[in-house]
């Protein structure tokens, strides 16, 4: 039987198998597959390693009344399968849980299979966390492109150079924002790299849109009305970098702008 593969719970004894303890590395199993280690061998089973890094237990054995080890091995299929890269990384550990099993002691063996699940979830955690701020990291670097087209438009009273140094210090504080809250935040361990990454990205450019809608605030006088007055750039910058790094206050501006005009129609 496969580890990967979901286990069947039945009611009736499982169906005698013949056991090959000639089985050694490099041998092929019945099923033609490549054997690469194995892990444990006796007289009533044998647990080994395929070159495709698949887990497979030969042996008489039944899960019909176990059905908290059958819940953990679909849980770690589920992973594997999501994650082939699993695979390789915690063989062993998956392969002593279901030897420990099949020496007969199934609650010593939930303790181990649940170790797994943890120690896998941890991990895919951290990967899926680091792409995501791999992501917000790209795009944040990406918009300093707009250093050299600042520079071009010329002075800081140009609506042209605010803009674009808005989408800097905005996608600063959307980085420090992320960066800050890296432990709160919340990934799909089934999403790819690539998608954890684009995710990232996506929050940058949020960032970088409130940033300009700063701008624009500050021109109507709205929101920090005082700086439109003033050719001093560092009151500006802050707003632009607290603008990227909240991720409410822009969002709370246009809804209350929203429901004023709301209701200014209704009274019309």
């Amino acid at each position: 039987m496969s580890e990967e593969s979901q286990v069947k719970m039945t009611a009736t004894p499982a169906p005698q198998v013949e056991i090959n303890l000639e089985l050694k590395s490099g041998d092929r199993d019945p099923s033609n597959r490549l054997v690469r280690f194995i892990y444990s061998k006796d007289a009533d089973h044998i647990i080994y390693e395929t070159v495709e890094g698949q887990i497979v237990v030969q042996g008489n054995v039944s899960l019909a009344n176990h059905p908290e080890v059958n819940d953990l091995l679909s849980e770690i299929g589920d992973l594997v399968t999501n994650t082939p890269s699993l695979k390789r990384k915690y063989n062993s550990m998956r392969a002593h849980a279901m030897k420990v099993f099949l020496q007969g002691d199934a609650k010593s063996s939930i303790g181990l299979f649940t170790n797994v699940i943890e120690d896998m979830t941890r991990y895919l955690t951290r990967r899926a966390k680091v792409a995501y701020e791999a992501g917000a990291a790209a795009w944040m670097l990406l918009s300093l492109v707009c250093v050299p087209i600042a520079r071009s438009l010329g002075g800081f009273d140009t609506i042209g150079t605010r803009v674009c140094y808005a989408i800097i210090f905005s996608a600063m504080g959307g980085l420090l924002s992320i960066t800050m809250g890296a432990g709160k935040l919340k990934v799909d361990l089934q999403d790819s790299l690539i998608v954890n990454a684009i995710y990232g990205a996506l929050r940058i450019l949020l960032a970088m849109i409130c940033g300009v809608v700063v701008v624009f605030l500050v021109e109507a006088k709205i929101l920090f009305a005082f700086l439109k007055e003033t050719s001093n750039a560092v009151g500006f910058i802050i707003a632009s970098f607290v603008a990227g790094f909240s991720e409410t206050l822009i969002p709370n501006v246009l809804y209350g702008l929203a429901r004023r005009g709301e209701k200014g129609g209704r009274s019309e």
